[in-house]
């Protein structure tokens, strides 16, 4: 029993020590300055989205939507090189690579403002249900066997899309695995070589985990989602999408020392230094 005493008064002791109020310190920041600077190399992957998925018509049901779909040449699908009638289109893009770079401003040790930028790749496909009174024709030049329910894919094309935008960042913990959190608005520009570009505002969050090499090195490794709307005009439709992403990348980081701020007469000396006496005319102490 007198053992638990001790214990606790020792605990009490302590966290009264800790406690009290620490001596300022001069050259400590100032509340808005910046404490770090990180500059970020990474890469990864992205998944795939389906933007446009109408359903099949109906019978003795008029679809005007179907008609206007463009592929990407922005040509209409209901043209003669794509032979039969067109049901139930789908266009979707498949799931590629990134690679980009951030540079992320700290204001406290664990709470800082990324921008972002990234450039990835990847290819978009058009796909539909072919109908035919006669059934499905297999020597059709658009038919794909590997879709499912006799789907055909009715064009292909490369795709890019350039990603820019501003986070929040939290980090979590002072050990040398430290989880993060982040949350943040920018742009996404999605470009086809022969079709016009959909451009969209996005949000993203994610998180995941940073392992510190040393005082300038450490790793990071995240997943996040981007949600925007992306737009179809040929048919005023709009569908909310999300690229979930998955990346890992290193972190160069710079320590800014409070004596970056301080105005240049704080860093002259005074004319006449403690602990010295002036000299008069005469060169007399």
């Amino acid at each position: 029993m007198v053992a638990v005493l001790l214990a606790l008064l020792a605990l009490l002791l302590s966290t009264s020590a800790s406690a009290q109020p620490k001596k300022k310190d001069e050259n400590e920041h100032k509340l808005g300055q910046i404490r770090r600077i990180e500059l970020s190399f990474f890469g990864g992957w992205f998944g795939g989205v389906t933007y446009l998925s109408l359903p099949p018509i109906a019978p003795q049901t008029t679809d005007l939507g179907a008609a206007q779909i463009l592929d990407f040449s922005d040509d209409l699908l209901a043209q003669p090189k794509y032979p039969g009638q067109i049901d139930a289109t789908e266009k979707s893009v498949d799931s590629g690579y990134f690679g980009g770079l951030s540079a992320t401003f700290f204001l406290t040790d664990a709470f800082g403002l990324e921008l972002i930028g990234a450039y990835g790749q990847s290819q978009a496909k058009i796909t539909g249900e072919y109908q035919d009174p006669n059934g499905v024709d297999m020597q059709n030049p658009f038919y794909d066997p590997s879709q499912a329910n006799g789907r055909f894919q009715w064009d292909r094309s490369d795709m890019t899309w350039v990603q820019g935008g501003a986070n929040m960042v939290f980090i979590f913990g002072k050990r040398t695995l430290r989880p993060y959190l982040l949350i943040g608005l920018g742009g996404v520009l999605n470009s086809f070589p022969n079709a016009n570009s959909v451009g969209a505002l996005y949000f993203q969050y994610g998180g995941g985990f940073r392992y510190e090499l040393s005082d300038r090195l450490a790793l990071k490794m995240g997943i996040s989602t981007a949600l925007f709307s992306w737009s179809q005009d040929e048919i005023d439709l709009n569908r909310a999408v999300q690229y979930p992403m998955a990346s890992i990348g290193i972190i160069w980081k710079h320590e800014v020392p409070p004596e970056a701020y301080q105005d240049d007469t704080s860093k002259e000396k005074p004319e006449n230094p403690e602990g010295t006496k002036p000299q008069d005319a005469q060169g007399k102490g």
